[in-house]
């Protein structure tokens, strides 16, 4: 059995190189979002599963991109070059702004951590395939199952499915006149990610700095009370203190950020659409 009678048995009536050049230009929008979102798997995700989950969706979205295509896709060389190269950049943009809360969420950590003085404790996490503290790992797959909790990979992969249609596989937007929106949008999203760290750390970094000024204050009353080392245990327990009791909170504050994801999700594929 050939290719073409595959293809025919799938409901796919292009030939085999219409279908592997369609299928080029899915996998260069799919794989760097696999890449680069740790809620799909990230970097610990197998080379074979992203390329099976890419052909998953080529499938399901092959027949209404099909259908939709007024110009086919090129057979040249050049201008499918090009078509690859924008839907790589495309997939990277998408993959970039959506992981950004997760960090954001992991920087929290870090800060807490910093705070209690517990930096130096260092585990890898899985989906970067860095080196995060304590709190740092907690929080950020804390976050992934909150984000999985609230049905927002639905949305996700909505989103995703949504590009297909919204920015056309055989389209090429204009690069120049969404350049400087595109900036913005990179920018503000980054700068975000130290925002969300600082607002999901704050309840228990201002804990422990009251707890450092009690301290610094007894030391000014008996300077023979070694204060610093009493205050490391007292700091540590603290710390997981305070962040379960506001971890309510916490959460509500991660799903307010996760809203604002996707809301930046789909300014980028309007940015593409042009």
């Amino acid at each position: 059995m050939g290719p073409e009678t595959v293809l025919r048995e799938m409901g796919v009536l292009d030939s085999f190189q219409t279908f592997v050049l369609i299928l080029g230009l899915i996998l260069g929008r799919m794989i760097p979002i696999l890449t680069m979102n740790p809620f799909l798997g990230g970097q610990v995700m197998p080379a074979n599963l992203k390329i099976g989950f890419s052909i998953l969706v080529a499938i399901l979205v092959y027949q209404p991109i099909t259908a939709g295509m007024t110009h086919g896709v090129p057979q040249e060389t050049l201008p499918y070059v090009a078509l690859l190269i924008k839907e790589i950049i495309f997939g990277t943009a998408l993959g970039f702004i959506s992981s950004l809360v997760f960090y954001g969420v992991q920087s929290a950590g870090r800060i807490l951590d910093q705070a209690r003085g517990a930096s130096m404790a260092q585990m890898l996490a899985p989906q970067t395939g860095g080196q995060v503290s304590q709190f740092g790992e907690l929080k950020f797959q804390f976050s992934i199952v909150l984000f999985f909790l609230l049905n927002g990979h639905h949305f996700f992969l909505r989103a995703i499915f949504m590009s297909f249609e919204s920015v056309p596989l055989e389209s090429i937007p204009r690069f120049l006149q969404m350049s400087s929106s595109a900036i913005h949008l990179m920018a503000w999203t980054s700068g975000q990610v130290f925002t969300i760290g600082l607002l999901l750390a704050a309840p228990a970094v201002v804990a422990i700095f009251l707890t450092d000024l009690v301290f610094g204050v007894l030391n000014r009353v008996a300077p023979q009370i070694n204060v610093f080392f009493l205050s490391m245990p007292v700091k540590m327990m603290l710390g997981i203190v305070i962040i379960l009791f506001v971890l309510g909170f916490l959460a509500q504050q991660m799903r307010d950020h996760f809203v604002q994801m996707l809301r930046d999700v789909y300014g980028v594929i309007s940015m593409f659409r042009g």
